[in-house]
């Protein structure tokens, strides 16, 4: 049987203008531009292979292949897509990292320390930092000293240090993608200012009553929801009476929170006695918690204003390092100290890991630490004993005396 040329079936590559030139080329025709493009392919020194655009003409597509492959050769090699996306302006890398980062979650706290590094932000050492590229940044971390500085001048040493702890954050993430955005973390070397530790004491009971009365009379029912739930902040004033069911005393918490899981939470007597007070002069659709404008306290500056007020009512009562926060530290511990386990203190506080639950908010009290100081005084004294090989053995007066001169 005879057949015309047309009748076999024509290469895949060359229906779509494909043609391979030998020693890692080959070009690609675009019909509808009516150009034929370059292509090199050459292999790394860890084996990986590499394909890379060359221009339209052949010679300038051989040339570049020979630089490639000399630059492999030499050591030097850089790759193309990593060296131009170090020409990115840094408030785009973050703006980039605010919408990719996974880390963040559904927690505005990246969003809150990184904004200022948009153009119109008021501060103008912020918006000239985010005008620089992630290379000017990465050559002269004197840059982010200065930026330190002159922030340390107007805001607290506190909050200088999260924004240089997210600006590390942004260049870590950066070096991780593919590929990489930056080649090094400038910040590794500035120093960050020092923040005098908190009142290690959690609130008692009678410093939150005291604080409850201090509170001005609509600030009191989130503060008394924080004590009986060990909720956020974002969390209570994101209560909606759709996730209140009072027949199964169950509160239901939506994912709009920091790890962005939902979770449900038994309702306790405080509980129950917050959500009737409110019911009962309030709305029952919609949030929970609203002023008398029906205006819920979601947004961001009315929860600032929440944060506010109450450590403004902490101040009047004369206790001082007291956030909103301070209710769920205070509740982690006053559980952990009547002996529940962290895991189950996590769970209602909502934490991701029981590493944060003990090592945040499971506060440890001077009580707790009797016995261990018990413990001790038998050592110093002679007539404690410690653990050898499995076996207890008796610590000899003169030998603690020697080890004490």
């Amino acid at each position: 049987m005879n057949r015309t040329v047309s009748q076999f079936p024509v290469p895949s590559n060359e229906r779509r203008g494909i043609a391979y030139h030998g020693g890692g080329i080959y070009s690609r025709h675009n019909g509808r531009a009516g150009r034929t493009y370059y292509f090199i392919r050459y292999t790394l020194a860890n084996g990986k292979r590499k394909q890379e655009k060359a221009g339209t003409r052949k010679k300038d597509a051989e040339a570049l292949l020979n630089i490639r492959k000399s630059s492999i050769v030499r050591g030097t090699y850089r790759d193309p897509a990593e060296a131009k996306a170090r020409k990115m302006l840094f408030r785009d890398l973050v703006d980039k990292f605010l919408s990719e980062y996974r880390g963040k979650r559904c927690s505005t706290y990246y969003e809150q320390r990184l904004r200022g590094l948009r153009p119109e932000h008021p501060a103008p050492v912020l918006a000239a930092l985010g005008g620089h590229t992630v290379a000017q940044l990465e050559g002269d971390p004197t840059l982010f000293d200065k930026f330190r500085d002159a922030r340390s001048e107007a805001v607290s040493a506190s909050t200088v240090r999260k924004e240089l702890t997210a600006l590390g954050t942004v260049f870590r993430w950066a070096m991780k993608q593919r590929p990489r955005l930056a080649e090094m973390n400038p910040l590794d070397g500035v120093d960050r200012p020092t923040v005098p530790h908190p009142d290690a004491r959690p609130l008692s009971l009678a410093d939150w009553t005291a604080l409850l009365a201090a509170a001005e009379p609509w600030l009191r029912p989130i503060l008394r929801m924080a004590a009986a739930t060990g909720a956020r902040l974002k969390e209570v004033v994101g209560l909606t009476w759709e996730g209140v069911d009072l027949k199964d005393g169950v509160l239901y918490i939506s994912a709009d929170n920091k790890t962005g899981r939902p979770r449900a939470l038994p309702l306790g007597v405080h509980a129950r006695a917050i959500l009737g007070d409110v019911q009962g002069s309030r709305f029952t659709k919609g949030p929970v918690f609203v002023d008398g404008d029906g205006v819920p306290y979601t947004s961001e500056r009315q929860r600032n204003r929440v944060s506010q007020r109450t450590s403004a009512a902490a101040a009047a009562v004369g206790l001082t390092g007291v956030s909103f926060k301070s209710a769920r530290t205070m509740v982690g511990s006053a559980l952990a100290s009547m002996g529940e386990s962290e895991l189950l203190i996590g769970r209602l506080l909502g934490h991701a890991s029981t590493s944060v639950t003990g090592r945040h908010y499971v506060g440890t009290r001077v009580a707790d630490l009797r016995a261990t100081v018990a413990v001790l005084d038998r050592w110093l004294s002679g007539s404690g004993v410690e653990k050898d090989k499995g076996e207890r053995v008796l610590i000899s007066a003169h030998a603690q005396d020697n080890s004490l001169r």
